[in-house]
């Protein structure tokens, strides 16, 4: 029996009417706003006199919008997040997803640290908030990294443990030197050999910069200290989900083809880059795509530790204030189509790369 031609849309009308009620129908609705002035201010109960109701003023909002200062300043930090964010949380999620695959408790490290992604960005943005928090030096620091400074610049200024530093640098010293000249000949002992030199140069770091370790307003210092804390915030949640994903496809590289590279005497590093990235270069595209559109429609960070103000003011943040602090719901409907624009190729690109990856099986 042959099936009738409407059986399958029955199956798919009521997705269909959810995505029309909930996002086509708000989407044409937002695009239509911003053409407009006034659009929901009643003229009888309006203060303005001279109200009218739904004033078409064609581009005036993008043109307010776009050479609005506080806009110009979130073009900028927007850029910012784009280029950084995307950066450390795929690189730092690749770099994990290689380097805890040897490991015997892969699965303890990996839940670690994808454990940001299971709370809310507002949870994680008080979270941070509390990091950097700042006191007066008169009273003790509650901040971790500004506790920590304290704590650096005290044990630089005691007698006793000045002479502890110095005498850790020379003895770790002595040994990285030592082991220096055993790793010529065998390679095992670089490994020791680095992390002895690393211990004598913070001891020598914290010796020399002692009295620069002062508490500071990591919030608010400007031009770029702030916005570079703020997503350092948004870096710490989004690498977990990055490095499972890139995780998963780096499991499905063939065993055989490493081994196989390596016993033809490639390096690792070789192997890195002439295997493993050409192998999971889609899913890295993807991960990517997932992260640029984050970052621009970013907001709960920047809301909850900043509220934009000091320089870290965002697309995002710059519509809802628009929206509910000044009530000019037609120039944040422009800003919402603006950032609109600007996630829309990033979203084509990954939908052609999907049909061209289906082309290809």
């Amino acid at each position: 029996m042959q099936q009738k031609w409407y059986v399958p849309w029955l199956y798919i009308l009521p997705t269909v009417l959810i995505l029309g009620l909930f996002l086509v129908y708000p989407t044409i609705e937002t695009i239509w706003v911003s053409f407009h002035d006034n659009y929901y201010i009643n003229a009888e109960n309006s203060n303005n006199p001279n109200a009218s109701i739904k004033t078409f003023v064609g581009f005036d909002n993008y043109v307010e919008a776009l050479t609005d200062s506080s806009m110009t300043v979130a073009f900028k930090n927007n850029a910012m997040w784009l280029v950084l964010m995307t950066t450390f949380s795929v690189g730092l999620g690749l770099i994990l997803a290689v380097l805890l695959d040897r490991v015997k408790y892969e699965v303890i490290a990996k839940s670690i640290i994808f454990l940001p992604m299971a709370i809310s960005f507002t949870a994680a943005s008080i979270i941070w908030r509390f990091i950097y928090a700042y006191r007066p030096p008169s009273r003790p620091q509650i901040g971790l990294l500004n506790g920590f400074l304290e704590a650096l610049s005290n044990i630089a200024n005691d007698p006793i443990a000045s002479q502890i530093l110095v005498g850790a640098s020379i003895v770790f010293g002595g040994v990285a030197l030592v082991l220096l000249l055993f790793g010529i000949k065998d390679r095992r002992y670089f490994g020791p050999f680095f992390a002895s030199l690393i211990v004598a140069l913070m001891a020598q770091f914290i010796l020399a910069q002692g009295g620069t370790f002062v508490p500071q307003l990591w919030l608010s210092k400007q031009p770029w200290i702030n916005n570079i804390a703020l997503i350092i915030a948004g870096t710490w949640v989004w690498t977990g989900f990055c490095m499972v994903i890139l995780s998963a496809a780096y499991k499905g590289i063939p065993a055989e083809l490493m081994e196989a590279a390596r016993i033809d005497g490639a390096t690792e590093w070789q192997v890195f880059w002439k295997i493993t990235i050409p192998f999971m270069l889609s899913t890295i595209a993807v991960v990517t795509t997932t992260i640029v559109i984050f970052v621009l429609k970013t907001f709960d960070i920047v809301y909850v530790m900043t509220g934009g103000n000091f320089g870290t003011e965002v697309l995002a943040n710059t519509m809802i204030k628009t929206m509910y602090d000044f009530r000019d719901f037609e120039k944040a409907s422009a800003i919402a189509v603006i950032l609109l624009v600007l996630i829309i190729p990033f979203i084509v690109i990954n939908i052609r790369r999907f049909r061209a990856q289906e082309a290809m099986r």
